[in-house]
Protein backbone atom coordinates (compact mmCIF):
# COMPACT_ATOMS: atom_id res chain seq x y z
CA UNK A 1 0.00 0.00 0.00
CA UNK A 2 1.37 4.01 -0.89
CA UNK A 3 1.23 6.69 1.52
CA UNK A 4 -1.60 8.11 -1.40
CA UNK A 5 -3.46 4.67 -0.63
CA UNK A 6 -3.16 4.66 2.74
CA UNK A 7 -4.03 8.45 3.39
CA UNK A 8 -7.68 7.77 1.02
CA UNK A 9 -8.69 4.87 3.15
CA UNK A 10 -8.27 6.27 6.36
CA UNK A 11 -10.51 9.94 4.67
CA UNK A 12 -12.61 7.36 3.36
CA UNK A 13 -13.13 5.30 6.65
CA UNK A 14 -13.11 9.15 8.61
CA UNK A 15 -15.54 10.62 6.51
CA UNK A 16 -18.82 11.59 7.72
CA UNK A 17 -18.14 9.87 11.37
CA UNK A 18 -16.16 12.63 12.49
CA UNK A 19 -15.60 16.54 11.99
CA UNK A 20 -14.52 18.24 8.83
CA UNK A 21 -11.50 19.75 11.55
CA UNK A 22 -10.67 16.54 12.74
CA UNK A 23 -10.52 14.84 9.53
CA UNK A 24 -7.82 17.21 8.69
CA UNK A 25 -5.94 17.13 11.14
CA UNK A 26 -5.41 12.99 11.22
CA UNK A 27 -4.42 13.47 7.54
CA UNK A 28 -1.95 16.23 8.10
CA UNK A 29 -0.89 14.07 10.86
CA UNK A 30 -0.01 10.92 9.05
CA UNK A 31 1.35 12.48 5.94
CA UNK A 32 3.72 14.28 8.04
CA UNK A 33 4.43 11.24 9.89
CA UNK A 34 4.84 8.87 6.98
CA UNK A 35 7.06 11.83 5.39
CA UNK A 36 9.50 11.88 8.64
CA UNK A 37 9.62 7.95 8.81
CA UNK A 38 10.84 8.13 4.94
CA UNK A 39 13.28 11.08 5.85
CA UNK A 40 14.90 8.82 8.51
CA UNK A 41 15.56 6.15 5.97
CA UNK A 42 12.59 3.05 6.20
CA UNK A 43 10.83 2.34 3.06
CA UNK A 44 7.27 3.26 2.35
CA UNK A 45 5.91 -0.43 2.81
CA UNK A 46 8.25 -0.31 6.00
CA UNK A 47 6.24 2.87 7.16
CA UNK A 48 2.83 1.42 5.77
CA UNK A 49 3.60 -2.21 7.80
CA UNK A 50 4.25 -0.20 10.95
CA UNK A 51 0.91 1.83 10.70
CA UNK A 52 -1.43 -1.01 9.95
CA UNK A 53 -4.62 -0.77 8.66
CA UNK A 54 -6.11 2.52 8.37
CA UNK A 55 -9.79 1.29 8.88
CA UNK A 56 -8.49 0.68 12.03
CA UNK A 57 -6.60 3.77 12.61
CA UNK A 58 -10.33 5.35 11.76
CA UNK A 59 -11.74 3.36 13.95
CA UNK A 60 -9.77 4.03 16.81
CA UNK A 61 -10.34 7.88 16.21
CA UNK A 62 -13.83 7.94 15.86
CA UNK A 63 -13.74 6.05 19.25
CA UNK A 64 -11.81 8.32 21.28
CA UNK A 65 -13.85 11.21 19.87
CA UNK A 66 -16.93 10.37 20.98
CA UNK A 67 -19.58 10.33 18.69
CA UNK A 68 -22.86 10.84 19.39
CA UNK A 69 -25.51 8.15 19.27
CA UNK A 70 -28.43 7.85 16.56
CA UNK A 71 -31.34 9.51 17.91
CA UNK A 72 -34.69 8.42 16.73
CA UNK A 73 -36.01 11.59 14.54
CA UNK A 74 -32.30 12.57 14.79
CA UNK A 75 -32.15 12.12 11.07
CA UNK A 76 -30.23 15.40 8.96
CA UNK A 77 -28.57 15.23 5.84
CA UNK A 78 -25.79 17.38 5.00
CA UNK A 79 -24.32 19.07 2.09
CA UNK A 80 -21.53 17.07 -0.27
CA UNK A 81 -18.21 18.82 -0.36
CA UNK A 82 -16.04 17.90 -3.24
CA UNK A 83 -12.40 18.53 -4.21
CA UNK A 84 -12.60 21.79 -5.34
CA UNK A 85 -14.11 23.21 -2.22
CA UNK A 86 -11.85 22.11 0.32
CA UNK A 87 -8.65 21.07 -1.27
CA UNK A 88 -8.54 17.46 -1.32
CA UNK A 89 -10.47 14.79 -1.36
CA UNK A 90 -14.81 14.38 -0.80
CA UNK A 91 -16.21 15.18 2.42
CA UNK A 92 -19.60 14.68 3.42
CA UNK A 93 -22.73 12.58 2.96
CA UNK A 94 -25.30 11.82 5.66
CA UNK A 95 -24.65 12.87 9.00
CA UNK A 96 -27.20 10.55 11.37
CA UNK A 97 -25.97 12.73 14.68
CA UNK A 98 -28.87 14.76 15.01
CA UNK A 99 -26.67 17.55 13.63
CA UNK A 100 -25.40 18.69 10.22
CA UNK A 101 -21.83 17.90 9.75
CA UNK A 102 -21.76 20.65 7.16
CA UNK A 103 -17.99 22.05 7.84
CA UNK A 104 -18.91 25.60 7.92
CA UNK A 105 -20.99 25.48 11.05
CA UNK A 106 -20.93 24.72 14.94
CA UNK A 107 -19.43 21.86 15.85
CA UNK A 108 -21.00 21.00 19.23
CA UNK A 109 -18.56 18.16 19.78
CA UNK A 110 -15.45 20.71 19.55
CA UNK A 111 -16.77 23.84 20.68
CA UNK A 112 -15.54 25.94 17.54
CA UNK A 113 -16.95 27.83 15.03
CA UNK A 114 -16.06 28.30 11.60
CA UNK A 115 -16.01 30.69 9.51
CA UNK A 116 -18.49 30.65 6.33
CA UNK A 117 -17.00 31.86 3.14
CA UNK A 118 -19.34 33.49 1.14
CA UNK A 119 -19.55 32.65 -2.50
CA UNK A 120 -18.44 34.83 -5.57
CA UNK A 121 -22.07 35.69 -6.66
CA UNK A 122 -23.40 36.94 -3.26
CA UNK A 123 -20.67 39.16 -3.12
CA UNK A 124 -21.59 40.44 -6.60
CA UNK A 125 -25.21 41.11 -5.62
CA UNK A 126 -23.68 43.16 -2.97
CA UNK A 127 -21.67 45.02 -4.66
CA UNK A 128 -24.36 46.26 -7.05
CA UNK A 129 -26.67 46.53 -3.60
CA UNK A 130 -23.84 48.83 -2.55
CA UNK A 131 -23.83 50.90 -6.34
CA UNK A 132 -27.85 50.77 -6.17
CA UNK A 133 -27.91 52.50 -2.66
CA UNK A 134 -25.08 55.08 -3.66
CA UNK A 135 -26.94 56.54 -6.64
CA UNK A 136 -29.77 56.63 -5.06
CA UNK A 137 -28.20 58.74 -2.32
CA UNK A 138 -26.72 61.44 -4.74
CA UNK A 139 -30.30 61.28 -6.86
CA UNK A 140 -31.97 62.16 -3.38
CA UNK A 141 -29.22 64.73 -2.87
CA UNK A 142 -29.95 66.39 -6.19
CA UNK A 143 -32.95 66.54 -5.84
CA UNK A 144 -33.43 67.83 -2.85
CA UNK A 145 -31.31 70.80 -3.53
CA UNK A 146 -31.94 71.15 -7.31
CA UNK A 147 -34.85 73.67 -6.19
CA UNK A 148 -32.59 75.94 -4.91
CA UNK A 149 -29.70 75.44 -7.25
CA UNK A 150 -31.70 75.25 -10.81
CA UNK A 151 -32.75 79.11 -10.45
CA UNK A 152 -29.51 80.30 -9.41
CA UNK A 153 -27.92 78.21 -12.88
CA UNK A 154 -31.21 79.90 -14.98
CA UNK A 155 -30.30 83.56 -13.74
CA UNK A 156 -26.62 82.93 -14.09
CA UNK A 157 -26.85 82.16 -17.70
CA UNK A 158 -29.27 84.71 -18.34
CA UNK A 159 -26.33 87.47 -16.62
CA UNK A 160 -23.92 86.04 -19.08
CA UNK A 161 -26.20 86.05 -22.08
CA UNK A 162 -26.98 89.94 -21.47
CA UNK A 163 -23.36 90.70 -20.86
CA UNK A 164 -22.06 88.93 -24.44
CA UNK A 165 -24.94 90.68 -26.21
CA UNK A 166 -24.04 94.04 -24.82
CA UNK A 167 -20.58 93.67 -25.46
Amino acid sequence: MSKNDFLNNLKLALNGKVSYSLVQENMAYYSEYIDSQLRMGRSEEEVMDMLGDPRLIARTIVQTNGTETVEEGAYQESTTYDDTAYGSGAYGGTSYHGYNKNPDEYDRRSNEVRVRSIPTWLWMIIVVLIIVCVIGFVFSVVSFLLPFVLPVLVVMFFVKLFRDWLN
